[in-house]
């Protein structure tokens, strides 16, 4: 018998027990873009480690130009300029300045730079003609981040912009978690191949294309297509435990005497999940064994990707402590109801008309692979809400 659990429940649940197959493992910054950290990154250095200017021009004290106008400028000696990457091995004398390029660091004794169109040369003498202050056009030392300042955080997820970050303060190795490896399997005598003929009655599986690429956390490490069969189900889904973490089993989670996959789960370890008062997705199941989860999808297309992405995937990120999805307020343009005492969970398509963003809902049976296509994220409805009116603004969370 299904016990159907809440959305929130649901994912409380997959959250506990994923909680149970997590690994981290430390890789340097360069090979970790894609990860998420499983521990705070710590600035190893300041950066800059140098004052740096952030501009071309003139690097001189600031008391040398401090009261300066076009009618009294003030005239500093050039005395060199300063090479890239190299630190001025010359101290400022007062009176003097030096060329510095963009990202230059400061020689000693100065303390502002006045970039190059606010410099007059007359042979080997420099004319500033506006008044400059301490520290302008230049970046201190440590202001990007001091030497044990927080980096980034726990539960970060690590693009190149914030990788790029983490090696800039000295880090070379960073903890994060490993990716899951997922191997989907997609039952059902009524299948056949994508690629092949399609005989009368039959259907193309298109679940071990559309679940295969389902997040950037998780990796796909193999696929299968099998029958209604259970031995030979059983069979590929112990093979499939070889290599994987997870094994989504996409079909055959529903009531009907052909319907093998809480029997198998059962098989395989301990049920924790037996159906989700959401629409679609209602006939999920899954189960853990140890450090292995297994995971009865729908068959149907749009409601296995709806599950997937919005139950198991989400339940994974939260407790990875990543920041929550994105989301963009939207309105509807269209009466429609709500999930009949579940949670609605439907694809959108998003456009904009006259400077406000719009949404239409993609209906569409859960069957149905093509409202996924079109899909720009989900519109999710609370079981209690009867239904949304036109014109009434929404959360979507974008895919």
């Amino acid at each position: 018998m299904m016990n159907v659990v809440s959305y929130k429940k649901a994912i409380e649940l997959f959250t506990e027990n994923f909680s149970k197959i997590l690994k981290m493992e430390t890789l340097p910054v360069d090979e970790a873009i894609g990860r998420v950290l499983s521990a705070d990154v710590f600035s190893e250095e300041n950066l800059p480690a140098y004052r740096r200017s952030t501009v071309d021009g003139y690097a001189l004290n600031s008391k040398d130009a401090m009261v300066c106008s076009p009618s009294a400028p003030s005239v500093l000696k050039t005395v060199g300029s300063i090479e890239m990457g190299q630190i001025p091995q010359k101290k400022l004398c007062r009176g003097e300045c030096m060329y510095i390029p963009t990202g230059g660091a400061l020689p000693d004794g100065s303390d502002c730079v006045a970039m190059t169109e606010q410099t007059e040369l007359l042979g080997d003498e420099a004319v500033f003609s506006t008044a400059f202050s301490p520290m302008q056009n230049v970046v201190e030392v440590g202001e990007d981040f001091k030497k044990g300042d927080k980096v980034a955080a726990k539960g970060t997820y690590l693009s190149p912009n914030v990788a790029s970050a983490i090696a800039g303060t000295g880090c070379k190795k960073v903890d994060v978690f490993k990716k899951l490896k997922y191997y989907i399997i997609s039952t059902g005598d009524e299948l056949v191949s994508y690629d092949g003929e399609l005989p009368l009655g039959k259907i193309r599986d298109v679940n071990t294309i559309l679940l295969s690429d389902a997040s950037p956390l998780w990796e796909c490490c193999g696929k299968a297509r099998v029958g209604d069969d259970y031995e030979l189900l059983k069979k590929t889904v112990l093979e499939a435990t070889k290599t994987s973490d997870v094994v989504l089993l996409s079909g055959g989670s529903s009531v009907g005497k052909q319907d093998y996959t809480e029997r198998l789960l059962s098989d395989f370890g301990e049920i924790f999940l037996r159906g989700v008062a959401i629409k679609p997705g209602k006939p999920t199941v899954a189960a853990s064994s140890g450090r292995k989860m297994f995971i009865g999808l729908p068959g149907h297309p749009a409601a296995a990707f709806t599950v997937l992405k919005t139950v198991c995937l989400k339940a994974y990120e939260e407790l990875l402590g990543m920041k929550e999805r994105i989301k963009i307020r939207a309105i509807s343009d269209i009466n429609f109801a709500g999930g009949k005492g579940r949670t609605l969970i439907m694809p959108v398509r998003l456009y904009e008309s006259a400077d406000k963003l719009y949404f239409s809902p993609l209906f569409g049976k859960s069957g149905m692979a093509g409202s996924i296509a079109s899909a720009d994220g989900f519109a999710v409805v609370p079981d209690r809400i009867e239904g949304i009116d036109k014109g009434e603004t929404l959360d979507i969370e974008l895919l």
